[in-house]
């Protein structure tokens, strides 16, 4: 699934968008 490559990817970007 190419959501879930892009947030393997940008992990720690992922993490800064979700929890602000």
């Amino acid at each position: 699934m190419i959501i879930k490559r892009l947030l393997e990817f940008n992990y720690p970007l992922s993490l800064s968008l979700i929890w602000g």
